[in-house]
């Protein structure tokens, strides 16, 4: 229990703190947004059970909770742990206390209101929806609707632009640390160490798991750090983010060690050229796919296609991966005030990768990079 009893410290220790940054006003809009977005998908009330969504209309970390939004009412359901902070702290919500099964209770919410069609996230799992389904009457009718949030969220307010942004000057105050922190001999899982070391002396988060590969190794897109050592020649690609005040900043750069090969140098070059040319063309309006093909298509007429593999980028906020994406095959189209990296990569098996990453906001003027740390070519010694 005195852990527990920790944590609900920490927790309301949260949420008081950001309440200036998300005052009541600020997540009424947001609500404001979601009913428009029923009223075109004709829902009579939306079921919101995941916790990045969760938090994107309450401000509030929960382990359990949901929202039920109605045209003219919503409800914050949470069980013992979270209500008394609930009830402080949301005054644009009507906090409900419910057990830790407590479908019964939000089915007669439901049908009190006499929803008829209740649209919720298909991410919810299939056991609840069930228990939910079994607690309204044939009359309510559940509707996919997970759409509709990934849409909303994917538009940036200017809070979370605001945090997002101090997110990155703090990953790129680490990286700098970390860079100069690099010498002959350090290993991969060290380099990481010492950078989630600054995350937490710097109190934020890591927003993934740190990638740190040397030489051969960033050939791996996704490289899980090990204990090989940096020695006299190769790359260093440190691909990082940090989580604060709940929001997400994501970069990657690449560096050379000592002697590097004219490919290498070559293919870094194709890299930023192609990186670039994406950056030409994001404005709102604009496919995400055409942006990705701007990328690489670049790539593919320097005879590197089938060495770029993963998508351009993604969005950034609440989670690290979130709408829109920028691959290929995107069904999505840009926005003004989405955020969204840009990582465009070369990777040879056996020699090495090369990956550029920036992070971004779509305006009307075309891209405002957050990413202010160098991009030309350093050879590190």
């Amino acid at each position: 229990m005195r852990g527990q009893a920790k944590s609900h410290r920490q927790l309301n220790s949260i949420a008081l703190s950001q309440s200036a940054m998300k005052s009541p006003l600020d997540l009424s809009r947001r609500l404001h947004r979601l009913r428009l977005a029923m009223q075109d998908a004709k829902l009579d009330a939306l079921l919101i059970s995941t916790r990045p969504n969760c938090l994107y209309l309450s401000h509030l970390p929960s382990s359990h909770s949901l929202i039920l939004v109605l045209q003219d009412k919503a409800f914050f359901f949470t069980d013992f742990r979270y209500i008394e902070i609930a009830e402080r702290s949301l005054s644009h919500l009507t906090v409900v206390r419910i057990s830790q099964n407590g479908m019964s209770e939000i089915g007669e919410i439901i049908q009190r209101h006499r929803i008829h069609r209740l649209g919720f996230e298909g991410r919810w799992e299939f056991q609840s929806v069930q228990k939910l389904q079994a607690c309204l009457n044939s009359t309510c009718e559940l509707v996919e609707s997970g759409r509709l949030l990934r849409r909303l969220r994917a538009v940036k307010d200017l809070q979370e632009i605001r945090a997002i942004e101090q997110a990155q000057r703090i990953n790129e105050r680490i990286l700098r640390s970390a860079v100069r922190h690099i010498e002959r001999g350090i290993t991969e899982q060290a380099l990481q160490r010492y950078i989630r070391t600054q995350m937490i002396a710097l109190g934020v988060e890591e927003a993934f798991e740190t990638i740190v590969a040397f030489g051969p190794t960033s050939s791996l897109p996704h490289a899980r750090p090990g204990r090989r050592r940096i020695e006299n020649s190769g790359l260093v690609l440190i691909d990082m983010g940090v989580k604060k005040a709940f929001y997400h900043s994501d970069m990657t750069r690449t560096l050379g060690w000592r002697i590097v090969t004219p490919e290498i140098r070559n293919i870094y070059e194709i890299v930023l050229e192609a990186q670039s040319a994406a950056f030409e063309k994001i404005r709102p309006g604009i496919s995400a796919r055409e942006v990705d093909a701007a990328a690489r298509q670049i790539i593919a007429a320097h005879g590197y296609g089938e060495c770029f593999g993963h998508g351009l980028g993604h969005g950034v906020g609440l989670e690290i991966h979130e709408a829109p994406t920028l691959n290929p095959n995107s069904e999505d189209v840009l926005e003004e005030r989405m955020v969204v990296t840009v990582e465009p990569g070369i990777y040879l098996p056996g020699k090495g990768g090369v990956r550029i990453e920036d992070l971004v906001i779509v305006t009307k003027n075309g891209p405002r990079n957050l990413t202010r740390f160098p991009k030309s070519f350093v050879t590190l010694s």
